[in-house]
């Protein structure tokens, strides 16, 4: 049997506004709730917004289409072109590996990228994602002969 809800934990919003929130940080919510944060997630994958910050964490749902326009390998550039920290793009995996590398070539220490999920998730796609990105970012400033050879290991790694 399902327990019964009790009256405490019943949460009720009282300004409706609240719910048309859906910024791409979480923590800029007005409301810091399960219920808003949620809410807020549901919004976006619906929009098609798969990626959403929580502060330096990135939330990513499984899109089931690879389609969405704003997150197709032709947007890479617009995020390589940002300077040392992704501010105007959208969240993404690219902008994890963007701030990483960055942050990791201005302290010059060493630096990793969690990823985490259930089975199924897609963590190794997030992982070829974020390695596509780091060859490509780490070849900027090459030769073209090191950015073909960049090139190459990006392609292999999303095989």
């Amino acid at each position: 049997t399902v327990p019964k809800v009790k009256e405490k934990d019943i949460f009720i919003v009282q300004n409706a506004a609240i719910l048309d929130e859906s910024p791409d940080d979480l923590l800029l919510l007005t409301l810091l709730h399960d219920s808003t944060l949620m809410h807020a997630l549901n919004q976006r994958y619906y929009q098609d917004v798969v990626y959403t910050y929580i502060g330096p964490i990135v939330v990513a749902f499984n899109p089931f289409k690879y389609t969405i326009p704003w997150y197709t390998d032709n947007n890479m550039p617009k995020y390589l072109e940002e300077g040392n920290q992704i501010k105007k793009n959208k969240p993404h995996t690219w902008a994890v590996a963007h701030n990483t590398y960055w942050e990791m070539i201005d302290r010059k220490q060493d630096h990793c990228i969690l990823v985490s999920g259930e089975s199924g998730a897609g963590k190794t796609v997030a992982v070829k994602i974020a390695m596509k990105y780091l060859s490509a970012i780490s070849c900027l400033n090459a030769n073209e002969q090191e950015k073909a050879a960049g090139e190459l290991v990006g392609n292999k790694l999303m095989q």
